[in-house]
């Protein structure tokens, strides 16, 4: 074949390229949250230095947006403001959904109910006893002072401990002054020398014993103690589980 000819050969016309525009990604609200609003559950809100606990629904949930809407606070006498920062937590089968958002505005700024919060992008739940736990009911005791809602000062011992809370035995009956989830604006106790937990804390739970003295047990769960504190509390626990391993807690 000449070369002229070769040369005037075209190459095959390329075929026509179809763009396709990737699907828009579908925005969501993580699953633990869609199930409490779905379902309607109760949900726990705290506020920094504000030992009461207050109650809410999840109203709606705008993932666009990344809001998240809560209804009202109960009891009503929380001042919210936005920029304030909330505490959100909800316990179920042991375990235990907790994170922390930002209040972007008020309802009643724009004529409606309730809340709008920023939506978190990821929350899980946890078991609520993540930490080991050493018991320390056992002589020589070691003291605690709690803050108690509406009486102040109270004196009493620690029962166990971990780096994420601690139980403690307080002479008397307090169920009238105690409620889950309520703020102790002071818990403190000196675990070793040099090794002394002082912070804020959230009861979790207690209950009355009569033996051998009429007592209340508190389950406390600490709310500000700082990295450093709660590496010497997880240090300090492990230390003597690996002393004796029977003082874990049951």
């Amino acid at each position: 074949m000449p070369l002229r000819r070769i040369l005037r050969k075209r190459p095959p016309a390329s075929p026509a390229l179809t763009t396709v525009e990737p699907p828009a990604a579908v925005l969501t609200a993580p699953a633990p949250i869609r199930e409490l609003h779905t379902r309607g559950q109760l949900i726990t809100v705290t506020r920094p230095n504000d030992s009461t606990s207050y109650q809410s629904l999840i109203l709606a949930i705008d993932p666009q947006r990344k809001l998240l809407w809560l209804d009202e606070l109960f009891p009503t006498r929380a001042s919210v403001r936005a920029g304030d920062t909330l505490e959100v937590s909800h316990h179920c089968n042991g375990e235990l959904l907790v994170f922390n958002t930002t209040v972007i505005a008020h309802g009643k700024s724009y004529g409606v109910e309730g809340l709008a919060l920023r939506l978190p992008e990821a929350v899980h739940y946890r078991p609520r006893r993540q930490w080991p736990r050493l018991t320390l009911a056992q002589h020589p005791t070691v003291p605690v002072v709690l803050s108690l809602p509406g009486v102040g000062a109270q004196y009493g011992q620690v029962l166990d401990i971990s780096a994420g809370g601690v139980r403690v035995s307080v002479p008397g009956s307090w169920h009238a002054q105690l409620r889950p989830g309520d703020r102790i604006p002071l818990c403190q106790m000196t675990l070793a020398p040099g090794l002394t937990v002082r912070c804020r804390a959230r009861i979790c739970a207690y209950k009355s014993h009569h033996r051998p003295w009429r007592q209340t047990h508190i389950s406390l769960a600490f709310t500000d103690l700082s990295r450093k504190a709660s590496e010497d509390v997880q240090r300090f626990v492990l230390n003597r589980l690996r002393a004796a391993p029977d003082n874990r807690a049951a």
